[in-house]
């Protein structure tokens, strides 16, 4: 493989309430599926086979809300034990509770974000290919202002210009004063059409892997966990089965209390990542985020949060630092976190028989950076039909070493992102030489994955 190419690059009750607001317009799971399988290969093939779909904002169709039990029951509940559905009710447990009657009477306000940060503007134009490296469509792109070729507007040499862009999240917002936006979610959400792509659907899901999503808890969640008891949650049925309600800010949860007009429910905050691992840990069939908002609602399956799972740092410490706030230290907390994350980069070629080739970006300054990814997903969310291969962070620093035309880095360039210099990226560059077979990216890998 060439290392880096030139070229071109639940339910105790059973309280089901009829949903009022169900809407007929849904987007085929399985087609989603289909068209994700397309955009994606390479090891987040299993990712993309179970992109999910997308609900119309009118609601969610062929469902119906109901409430369940933090313990569940037998195959319908979200534990099968006493001892598992402690653990969940002990890991659902809420840090920030308000009644939804009070969410409903607080008008809506607008969009904290109107588009995912840093989002990707769209492929351009690459140099020559280098001698030995076949040309491979994936290397120039510019990330939302970041990595132009000298046609497109691009990041100057020089860091001066007010606009320039900086891959940070968008700032903190709060719809509903109490309630803090999941503002990176919120913002993937901003930028889903009417009819979303499978790779739009992917670039939500990524977002749940960070901040904070709030639950719908039929009654007073706080009362209900001072005395022990169970919180039954909202949830939707549909033929697939039951999907716990997710949302993103408070305006989310005051349309769907303006929807349902059940104000005898309250609203729990929790990590995203947490309710996610408490979704599997049960037997739904997956979540609904935002179901009652415009422009529309996603729904992901069990099968890709088991997945998204699978191929993910269990302390998602890149994800947070890239979409946290950013300090003076935080290009060195990145960089250190780097020599032991578990990293990717995206690989393409133009036809089975050429060799593997690494995506680059440049700068019109004529600048390499190397993107470099923390989890699958990541690469998949471009829809640039590149492969995720694992890069071991000793691969990382045995690259930069071999080649100083490298200039840097791009962490997660879909965005939030942020960009590393090579004096950055020292900590990675002090790493031992890995082993010969993991000096290149694994080939192998990458095809059995196709």
């Amino acid at each position: 493989m060439a290392l880096f190419s030139r070229g071109p690059k639940a339910n105790d009750s059973e309280a089901h309430v009829d949903d009022d607001t169900a809407g007929e317009a849904t987007t085929d799971a399985a087609a989603g599926a289909s068209a994700a399988d397309e955009v994606a290969g390479g090891s987040a093939a299993g990712v993309a086979d179970a992109a999910g779909s997308a609900v119309g904002a009118e609601g969610v169709a062929g469902a119906s809300g109901s409430a369940a039990g933090a313990e569940g029951s037998g195959a319908e509940g979200a534990g099968d034990a006493d001892a598992e559905g402690s653990d969940a009710r002990a890991t659902i447990a809420g840090d920030t509770v308000t009644d939804a009657a009070a969410v409903a009477s607080t008008p809506a306000t607008e969009n904290a974000a109107e588009g995912a940060a840093g989002a990707v503007d769209g492929p351009a134009a690459a140099d020559a290919p280098g001698d030995t490296v076949p040309q491979v469509g994936i290397s120039t792109t510019s990330y939302g202002g970041f990595g132009a070729d000298t046609t497109a507007e691009a990041l100057p040499s020089e860091p001066a210009a007010a606009a320039e862009p900086t891959g940070e999240a968008p700032p903190p917002h709060e719809s509903l004063p109490g309630l803090p936006d999941n503002v990176v979610l919120r913002a993937a959400l901003a930028a889903l059409g009417a009819d979303p792509e499978p790779t739009e659907i992917l670039n939500v899901a990524r977002q749940l892997l960070q901040g904070t999503v709030y639950l719908r808890v039929k009654g007073n969640a706080q009362e209900l966990m001072a005395a022990g008891g169970e919180l039954p949650l909202a949830i939707a049925t549909r033929d697939e089965g039951q999907f716990v309600m997710l949302y993103s800010s408070g305006d989310a949860l005051a349309d769907a209390v303006r929807a349902d007009g059940d104000t005898e429910t309250s609203a729990m905050g929790q990590a995203a990542p947490a309710v996610l691992q408490y979704v599997l840990q049960g037997d739904f069939a997956g979540v609904m985020v935002d179901h009652a908002s415009a422009p529309a609602a996603v729904v992901l399956p069990r099968a890709l949060i088991e997945r998204m799972f699978s191929e993910m740092d269990p302390q998602l410490t890149l994800k947070r630092l890239v979409t946290g706030p950013r300090t003076a230290e935080t290009a060195a907390e990145i960089a250190t976190a780097m020599t032991t994350a578990p990293l990717w980069i995206a690989v393409n070629r133009a036809s089975e028989d050429d060799e593997w080739g690494v995506a680059e970006s440049h700068t019109e300054a004529g600048e390499r950076i190397l993107p470099v990814f923390s989890h699958p997903l990541e690469v998949v969310a471009l829809g640039r039909n590149d492969r995720p291969a694992p890069f071991a962070p000793a691969q990382l620093g045995h690259a930069l070493r071999g080649d100083t035309g490298i200039d840097g880095v791009v962490l997660d360039p879909a965005g939030p992102w942020i960009r590393l210099s090579r004096e950055d990226l020292a900590p990675v560059m002090a790493l031992p030489d890995p082993a010969p077979a993991e000096q290149i990216a694994d080939e192998d890998q990458v095809a059995d994955d196709e």
